[in-house]
């Protein structure tokens, strides 16, 4: 899941993700979830993710941080494995 597709997949969805700039960043999670996992998140991984972003807020990156949400989706079980 480090490979260098997948890094370069993650920042290309944050990007599209951060240009919705007429959402808030509860938004952008609902949309990253959407995108991703073809779901909206539970009220917890919502407030992990909102968590996330407020903790690497001050001196990282936003696209860096966004790309760190939707990398952490992709590695999880619900991306990788079909139901």
């Amino acid at each position: 899941m480090n490979s260098e597709i997948v890094l370069t997949e993650a920042n290309a969805a944050a990007t599209k993700i951060l240009a919705l700039e007429e959402l808030d960043d509860p938004q952008r999670i609902v949309v990253a979830y959407k995108i991703t996992l073809g779901r909206i998140p539970t009220e917890t991984e919502k407030s992990l993710a909102l968590a996330y972003l407020k903790k690497h807020d001050k001196g990282t990156n936003q696209l860096d941080t966004w790309a760190g949400i939707l990398h952490g989706l992709f590695a999880c079980l619900d991306f990788r494995y079909l139901n």
